[in-house]
């Protein structure tokens, strides 16, 4: 709408009201599920994506996107019938952008996480 009265040549004006806070911490948790490895089951490749959002960013691509490219690659695994030798474990994180703390649980000892995609892991092994 407001891209139609552009083009069509007539003055814009635009109103926010942008009510953004910073709340105290609080408790929050992570969505987890995996595809258990045939061969080396302790083994871990991590996938995931924050699915928090910034109200003051790019919403869903901060990052929706990486949740369901995630979502997706277990997704077609499972279609096409295959048994991974490691485990796959796919993570939604919450709590990315303050010091990754809900990293912790998933990318450290015990667990052997060999190869991840997602910030929270990289985030927290800096």
């Amino acid at each position: 709408m407001i891209q139609r009265l552009v083009d069509s040549g007539s003055p814009v004006r635009v109103r926010l009201r942008i009510e953004a806070r910073t709340l105290p911490d609080a408790p929050s948790g992570n969505v987890m599920g995996e595809i258990v490895g045939r061969e080396l089951p302790d083994e871990v490749v991590v996938l995931g994506g924050h699915l928090d959002s910034w109200d003051v960013g790019q919403g869903a691509q901060d990052d929706g996107s990486g949740c369901i490219a995630a979502l997706q690659a277990v997704a077609l695994i499972r279609q096409l019938g295959l048994q991974p030798r490691r485990t796959i474990r796919v993570v939604l994180w919450t709590n990315e952008e303050i010091g990754a703390d809900g990293a912790p649980p998933v990318c450290l000892p015990p667990h052997r996480v060999l190869v991840f995609a997602g910030e929270p892991c990289w985030m927290h092994n800096r």
